[in-house]
């Protein structure tokens, strides 16, 4: 079984992001979007995490401070909140789990407001033996591997990455009936451009950039009265997947 451990992944998902299409003129917040837009310095860097531990963490710093103005507005059920870090406008969000709702929580938050960037960061879990708990991932690239298809039996290798069954039976690996699975490409719909199938997305290089300027920066190991067993690091150049696959119970054979 692999060896699941708990990281810190920050993902800059885009820069340059297209100028809001606001919302709609009889929409009841119209008026409110318009003033936060105005209110912004420029544009504002957007903040998406999924889990409330995730904002708690956010608002235990002290460095976000909210808006005296308007401090946060609710839209379609999630709340936009207002402010600076560092005296950089920001806009944070919470968006819930799932990949649906992270979709929908972007859309809102770049149709409603003038959005020059958007980063996530939160928890995740990793099979990767040079990462420990505690540690920040720093990602290159990303993909969705919860799209594939299960290949039949001694089927010829695609040209996809593929995750073979085999190769984790225990107590060693083996031909195994179930086979391989073999990820899917995802389109990517970009302005000006035609709609591609692409695997790997890459992350916006100017936002990587300015993150491998963390990578001097000391974290922290100890909390209170507990303690990492070795001081987390920062680690760059990741490729990580995101996926909500359920659990199957099955028998294999090794054949």
């Amino acid at each position: 079984m692999m060896d699941l451990k708990v990281v810190v992944v920050v993902v800059a998902l885009m820069a340059q992001v297209q100028l809001s299409v606001q919302l709609r003129f009889n929409h009841p917040l119209h008026g409110v979007v318009d003033r936060i837009n105005q209110k912004a310095k420029g544009s504002y860097i957007g903040l998406v995490m999924a889990y409330s531990t995730e904002e708690a963490a956010l608002q235990a710093t002290g460095h976000f401070v909210p808006s005296l103005d308007i401090p946060w507005v609710d839209l379609a059920g999630r709340r936009f909140n207002i402010g600076k870090i560092k005296g950089v406008d920001v806009i944070y969000v919470k968006s819930g789990e799932e990949m649906l709702n992270a979709g929908i929580t972007v859309q809102i938050l770049v149709d409603a407001f003038d959005i020059k960037g958007i980063v996530h960061y939160g928890i995740a879990g990793s099979a990767n033996a040079s990462l420990s708990i505690g540690d920040v991932g720093v990602l290159n690239d990303v993909a969705f591997t919860g799209s594939w298809n299960w290949k039949e039996f001694k089927a010829e290798e695609g040209t996809l990455p593929e995750l073979k069954f085999g190769a984790f039976n225990v107590p060693e690996n083996c031909q195994n009936l179930l086979a391989n699975i073999e990820f899917t490409s995802q389109q990517l719909f970009s302005v000006g451009k035609p709609v591609e199938d692409v695997f790997w997305q890459p992350i916006e290089p100017k936002w990587l950039s300015i993150a491998s300027q963390l990578q001097n920066l000391t974290l922290q190991q100890c909390l209170k009265t507990y303690c990492l067993p070795k001081a987390p690091q920062i680690v760059y150049g990741l490729r990580d997947k995101s996926n909500k696959w359920s659990a199957i119970y099955c028998v294999s054979w090794c054949v």
